[in-house]
């Protein structure tokens, strides 16, 4: 992948979190961003997303998260990543690198927005992936199996308010007209049908 697009791609991902921030203030805000050797790094707090963290042996409830999105060298030929600076009890979070497993299946147009949604969407127990190579708290599976869960899950959050150009300025998910898929036809020597 060219660095050119790669950059490309973090400028137009930076551009739409910046308005997401603006249009959520209250929700999202921006505490920068930064390169590191395995790929540039976003730094957001994200307030009205309540979860649980463990505290010695008792949940508690918080409803403000430091995070970092990481967008891997290759990326978008790979997904970005989010990880919790404060590891929440869950059983898509690694409990001690904060990584949050979002994504059931890949996707190169993903943004920064559904990545956030997403997050959100784990955090608050309102999505939960019980496959076995997505859980990284059995602990935390197990609690939720038991139907102990008090509070009651799933948590409320408010939604976010999208930027209104947001899929107008998505320029790369946008193909140009030659390189629509064409499908592709051909017929059967042996009995004609074609298929």
């Amino acid at each position: 992948m060219s660095l050119r697009l790669y950059e490309r791609r973090l400028e137009e991902e930076w551009k739409l979190l910046a308005s997401l921030a603006a249009l959520n203030p209250d929700l999202v805000q921006l505490d920068g961003r930064r390169a590191e050797p395995t790929g540039a790094v976003f730094a957001v707090t994200l307030a009205g997303s309540p979860s649980l963290v463990e505290v010695c042996t008792s949940l508690e409830t918080v409803a403000n998260h430091q995070v970092r999105f990481r967008f891997p060298a290759f990326y978008p030929a790979v997904h970005l990543e989010a990880f919790l600076n404060r590891p929440v009890f869950h059983p898509n979070v690694h409990p001690v690198n904060g990584f949050v497993c979002l994504w059931k299946d890949f996707s190169c147009d993903r943004t920064i927005l559904e990545a956030i949604e997403q997050l959100r969407r784990v955090i608050t127990y309102q999505l939960v992936n019980e496959s076995s190579n997505h859980v990284m708290q059995p602990r935390a599976l197990d609690w939720l199996r038991s139907g102990g869960a008090s509070p009651p899950l799933p948590f409320p959050a408010g939604g976010l308010r999208k930027p209104q150009q947001f899929e107008r300025e998505r320029t790369y998910r946008q193909r140009p007209a030659w390189a629509r898929r064409r499908r592709l036809s051909f017929t059967s020597e042996t009995n004609g049908q074609h298929f």
